[in-house]
């Protein structure tokens, strides 16, 4: 966000930065722009997050991507 870049920057020269924020309270929440859910990631089970070997394995063969060689010898990443 600009406005944070701007005060960081003021800040690290020891500068304050002072004035009026204007602040949209019809905008939508964070929250609810990024559809996250109502549980902190801390609180959510382990299992829930690491679902298993099994998964895993399953999640990386859906995502497999093959190298080739391109044009100039560079190497890209093709999915199959």
């Amino acid at each position: 966000m600009k406005v944070e870049e701007y005060i960081r920057d003021r800040e690290s020269r020891g500068e304050i930065v002072t004035g009026l924020l204007y602040v949209d309270e019809s905008a939508k929440e964070l929250h609810e722009m990024n559809a996250t859910p109502p549980t902190p990631l801390a609180k959510v089970a382990y299992t829930a997050l690491c679902p298993g070997a099994r998964t895993r394995v399953d999640a990386e063969d859906f995502v497999k991507v093959e190298r080739r060689p391109t044009p100039r010898g560079q190497t890209a990443r093709h999915r199959d």
